[in-house]
C-alpha cells in the first residue's frame, strides 16, 4: 500500500474479504468500492473510505422488476445480505415494514434455504406472502409443498404473449387478499 499511484480499490464481493481489505485501504486513505452484500458494522469510523454498491446481475433483477411492475405491487422488502446476523434482523423487522412481497438476494444457496426455513417458522410463508428468488432451489432437499408464495425468477423470462403466463397472471389477480394484510 505504499505505491503512490493507487487512487482507489475495487473490493471483493464477499463481506469478510471486503472488511479485511477495507481496514487496510482506509488506513491508507484510499477509497474502496465494494459490492459486498451487507457488511455488519462496516459503516463505523474505521472504514471511512469504504462505499457500497449492490451486487446484482442485471437480467434477473430486470425480470424481477418487470414482474413486480406488472403485478402492480407498490411495497416490497429486499433482503440482500450474506451476513447471518443481518438476515435474522431483517426477518425480525419484517412485520414492521408492512411489505408482504420479499425479494431475497443472497449469493449462497444454503443461506437462501436457511432464510426461507426461518421465514416459514415465523409465519412469513403463508397466504398473502410472496418470496421472489433469483436462484433456483428446485433441486435442493427442501419440501417446497409447505412453502406458500415462493417464486423463482429466471433471467430467461420473456413471457410476452405466452398463454401460460397470461393464465398465471389471471389466476394470481383472482386470488382473495387475506384479511390481515
Amino acid at each position: 500500500m505504499t505505491n503512490s499511484y493507487i487512487n482507489a480499490v475495487i473490493g471483493d464481493v464477499t463481506s469478510d474479504l471486503t472488511k479485511a481489505s477495507a481496514s487496510v485501504t482506509s488506513l491508507a486513505k484510499i477509497p474502496q468500492c465494494s459490492a459486498a452484500p451487507g457488511l455488519f458494522g462496516s459503516s463505523d469510523k474505521s472504514s471511512t473510505y469504504l462505499f457500497h454498491t449492490s451486487s446484482t446481475s442485471i437480467p434477473p433483477m430486470s425480470a424481477i422488476a418487470s414482474w413486480i411492475s406488472h403485478m402492480g405491487w407498490r411495497q416490497y422488502a429486499i433482503i440482500f445480505t450474506d451476513n447471518v446476523v443481518e438476515q435474522d434482523a431483517a426477518l425480525d423487522d419484517m412485520n414492521l415494514t408492512g411489505a408482504r412481497i420479499v425479494i431475497l438476494i443472497t449469493t449462497k444457496l444454503y443461506q437462501q434455504r436457511s432464510i426461507l426455513s426461518k421465514a416459514k417458522n415465523m409465519g412469513y410463508m403463508s397466504k398473502g406472502w410472496v418470496w421472489l428468488l433469483p436462484n433456483d432451489l428446485s433441486r435442493s432437499d427442501m419440501n417446497f409443498s409447505s412453502y406458500d408464495g415462493l417464486m423463482y425468477i429466471s433471467n430467461l423470462w420473456n413471457l410476452t404473449d405466452n398463454p401460460a403466463y397470461a393464465e398465471l397472471y389471471q389466476t394470481w389477480q383472482s386470488q382473495p387478499v387475506p384479511a390481515n394484510l
